[in-house]
């Protein structure tokens, strides 16, 4: 699952947020073990940011670099992993639906990336 054609929107963290540096290489969505594959070339290939394989259980986004900015490739981390979060619990109905997808990942990448805490 991806939006084709369309980067993920970027929004402008507040002051004082915690910097995201690395994309993981796996992750655990309800004990099921997702393969996060790393692609350089994915949008020369495609126009995907980024896309969600139910049957291998892999996500695979875009490497940042110079052309690809960081926040783009780890929004699309964040709205490859809800398909797969939404798949693996029945909930496809809400899966195939682009525009819930992106707005939920999008405050999810959000609140990840301006996370505080005291002390």
């Amino acid at each position: 699952m991806a939006c084709p054609g369309h980067p993920p929107v970027l929004f402008i963290p507040s002051q004082g947020a915690l910097e995201m540096r690395k994309l993981p290489t796996s992750i655990q969505i309800s004990g099921q073990d997702i393969a996060i594959k790393h692609c350089p070339s994915l949008l020369k290939d495609s126009d995907l940011w980024g896309d969600w394989n139910p049957e291998t259980n892999t996500i695979r986004v875009q490497t940042p670099d110079e052309k690809h900015p960081k926040d783009l490739c780890f929004q699309a981390f964040w709205h490859e992993c809800l398909h797969a979060i939404l798949d693996i619990t029945g909930h496809d109905e809400l899966s195939d639906k682009e525009d819930f997808v992106e707005r939920i990942s999008q405050a999810i990448y959000q609140s990840e990336k301006t996370r505080r805490y005291q002390g």
